[in-house]
């Protein structure tokens, strides 16, 4: 199980309850070693499920989840290095910035210098003794941001990272996102409701249909980065007159 092992998806039933709807259905994609993929679909589709999924936090569903040739949910997963990012920060409030990186570094050797590194990168050596209170929104986001790459995944999961943050912070948090991306590597599985976002980050976007989620499209997107607004609306517009309903989670024309 390594970087470089493609990540095959085979989720063909995800339910909470035998009496409930499914969420996932019959879900089935490849990723290759460091894409950036971003999936979305509407409210309730299942997408945050799928993240779980592949993270390993739920095992109760019908497939597989492959990393190469070995099920990342059967005694492997130590040898990936994961990381997450969640709609909530959830850093220790108890714990400084620099305490908040170690924490998940654990004794690793130069753990201390590698966590100072990171907060170089996204613009927070001066907050290192800082507590993620003493932070404004944007800083406690970029502080969750360093903390998924300073254990230098090979698969980092993002479930909608950037919620509720303000226009010029988002911006910048999605640099950030990006430089430290292409720097490590790491593939991306990144869950957002924004279009616009999705288009301008992402490899290919995934658009799942209304639950029981299924892919309904995939968009490979090959302008290059840096992307200009201008272009990613352009792309858009045109997206949504071949596929008026997508976004609504039909392929219907």
């Amino acid at each position: 199980m390594t970087l470089h092992d493609p990540l095959h998806l085979h989720i063909a039933h995800k339910a909470f309850s035998p009496t409930f709807i499914p969420v996932l259905s019959q879900l089935q994609l490849t990723i290759h070693a460091g894409e950036f993929i971003a999936f979305i679909g509407p409210s309730g589709a299942g997408k945050s499920t799928l993240l779980n999924i592949v993270a390993g936090l739920d095992r109760q569903f019908s497939g597989t989840v492959m990393i190469g040739q070995q099920n990342l949910h059967q005694g492997s997963q130590a040898q990936l290095r994961l990381a997450m990012m969640f709609q909530e920060t959830r850093l220790m409030p108890w714990l400084t910035v620099l305490e908040n990186l170690l924490l998940v570094l654990k004794k690793e050797t130069h753990a201390r210098s590698r966590a100072m590194q990171v907060l170089e990168r996204v613009g927070l050596t001066a907050q290192a003794n800082a507590y993620p209170q003493q932070l404004s929104g944007g800083m406690q986001r970029r502080v969750a941001l360093a903390r998924a790459f300073v254990v230098q995944p090979e698969l980092l999961l993002m479930d909608e990272p950037f919620i509720s943050v303000d226009a010029p912070t988002v911006q910048q948090l999605h640099t950030q996102l990006l430089q430290l991306w292409q720097q490590h590597q790491a593939t991306i599985l990144f869950v957002t409701h924004h279009f616009l976002e999705a288009l301008l980050l992402a490899d290919s976007v995934v658009f799942l249909s209304a639950a029981p989620a299924q892919i309904i499209h995939v968009e490979a997107i090959t302008l290059p980065r840096p992307r200009e607004l201008e272009q990613i609306e352009r792309m858009a517009k045109q997206l949504l007159q071949r596929y008026p309903q997508l976004l609504s989670g039909q392929l219907g024309v």
